[in-house]
């Protein structure tokens, strides 16, 4: 999603389950996978070939192809949510959010502007714990094995979410991921999707340090307005631009559903690449 933002181009993350993967790494409950492309017609295209139950992945649902939903929002209620809580989110990001919110609005949707009951702080202690226990150990593991080279990126990546972990046991995760997936569900209750901001920030520099912790103790993630959405990962979410920020670096906002209903998500994409939005 992040990826899809800051090359301008349109990125699905697809519910968990829904496209097959290999396991051990299809264990992880965070895990979400799709497409990549320059239009919501195309991510749905590369999706719907990749999509499907896998004899090899027992997690992997039985879901058909994604029907192309009509491209139509007249009626339709979203939630627009410019902070996810309390993320502090650039002018540029949250203007050219607006602008997609009041496109949808002038084609017929009912916009309602609500915020979950999220603090990035929690967020964020919910998160670093889970990869302390599920994905950093086994990185540890494999550079122990191979005595591999690394960046500092990732020893500081492992030493930090395994310290997350450390601090809060498994079982507690699961009783936090539990509310902060009760609030989406309220936030969605009768709407048609949520859009919100990928990113807090309109750019990052390119000089910036190859580390994953600043000098303060704060991980870059907390920009990353997409992890809520690997937290509640039955939940689709759709990226698609919204224009550029005043440096030059594009913004994008997310399309989050219902869980596994993934037909609102791409609907709602195509009707803001119909309206122009992000072009």
């Amino acid at each position: 999603m992040n990826s899809s933002t800051f090359c301008g181009v349109v990125g699905y993350k697809a519910p968990y389950g829904v496209v097959p993967g290999l396991h051990p790494s299809t264990m992880d409950w965070y895990r979400s996978d799709s497409a990549m492309a320059r239009t919501v017609e195309d991510a749905l295209l590369t999706h719907n070939v990749t999509a499907g139950q896998h004899a090899l992945d027992p997690h992997s649902v039985p879901f058909g192809p994604v029907e192309v939903p009509e491209r139509s929002v007249a009626g339709c209620r979203i939630v627009v949510s410019e902070t996810l809580g309390n993320y502090v989110v650039d002018d540029a990001v949250r203007d050219n959010l607006a602008t997609a919110a009041s496109s949808l609005e002038s084609r017929g949707a009912v916009i309602e502007h609500r915020n979950p009951d999220w603090t990035v702080e929690e967020i964020m202690a919910v998160s670093l714990a889970h990869y302390g226990h599920t994905l950093a150990p086994g990185m540890a593991d494999v550079i122990e094995a191979t005595d591999a080279e690394v960046s500092p990126y990732i020893t500081q990546f492992i030493n930090y979410t395994m310290a997350a972990a450390a601090r809060m046991p498994l079982h507690e995760t699961f009783a936090r991921e539990t509310r902060i997936r009760e609030e989406l569900g309220q936030l969605l209750s009768g709407a048609t999707a949520l859009l919100t901001p990928v990113t807090t920030k309109d750019t990052f520099p390119a000089e910036a340090p190859q580390v994953s912790v600043d000098s303060h103790g704060r991980h870059y993630w907390a920009d990353l307005m997409a992890v809520p959405f690997n937290i509640c990962n039955r939940h689709p979410a759709l990226a698609v631009p919204t224009g550029v920020g005043p440096r030059g670096i594009p913004t994008g906002l997310q399309i989050v559903g219902n869980a596994y209903d993934q037909a609102s998500v791409f609907r709602v994409g195509f009707a803001l690449e119909d309206a122009g939005v992000g072009v």
